[in-house]
């Protein structure tokens, strides 16, 4: 038996937050195999960033590590 392709789901991801937390947030993005579609300035005071993440990777740990770095 051969297996011509595996598929995994993906998510898009809009997070808003405030320019202090765009490094942090992005790390931990990447770290879990994301990839940063748009970064767009809301006001000066928010961000709204986009990204394409596999739904694997924010299922277990995602939000508690995204309010740790985030800081709430």
């Amino acid at each position: 038996m051969l297996i011509e392709r595996v598929e995994e789901p993906y998510i898009d991801a809009q997070i808003i937050t405030k320019p202090d937390y765009i490094g942090p947030i992005m790390n931990l993005c990447l770290e879990k195999r994301g990839e940063l579609k748009k970064q767009v300035y809301l006001t000066t005071e928010r961000v709204e960033m986009t990204f394409h993440l596999p739904l694997a990777e924010i299922v277990f740990d995602f939000y508690d590590r995204l309010k740790t770095v985030s800081r709430g």
